[in-house]
């Protein structure tokens, strides 16, 4: 008796019972490596990944609550941005103007002498 041999199908026969019929996918997952294989060359790399977001949500707005203002002049180069820092931030704008008063009293006092 002859042993019975399962004849595979060529990749164009597979193609066209694929186009034909609709096969499973495990016909399709067969057809697509065959394909692969046939090519001059392929990249083997690992499947890309999902990526998560890399936005963090916070409920809350407290975080912001306290932040002072943002725009900045330094010495009169800009005198409306430096009035809205006074009255935005005055306690650390204060403290700025006596540390700057101190070092130039310093300095005039060893001009001085």
């Amino acid at each position: 008796m002859a042993a019975e041999h399962k004849t595979k199908l060529s990749k164009i026969s597979l193609y066209m019972k694929i186009r034909q019929r609709g096969l499973g996918l495990e016909t399709k997952k067969q057809l697509e490596e065959e394909e692969k294989k046939s090519e001059l060359w392929y990249l083997d790399l690992p499947e890309p990944k999902e990526k998560g977001s890399f936005i963090i949500e916070e409920q809350s707005f407290l975080l912001y609550e306290n932040l002072g203002y943002r725009s900045m002049s330094f010495r009169g180069f800009n005198l409306e941005v430096e009035k809205l820092m006074l009255h935005v931030n005055p306690k650390n704008k204060a403290e700025k103007v006596e540390d700057e008063m101190v070092k130039l009293d310093v300095l005039d006092e060893e001009l001085k002498t």
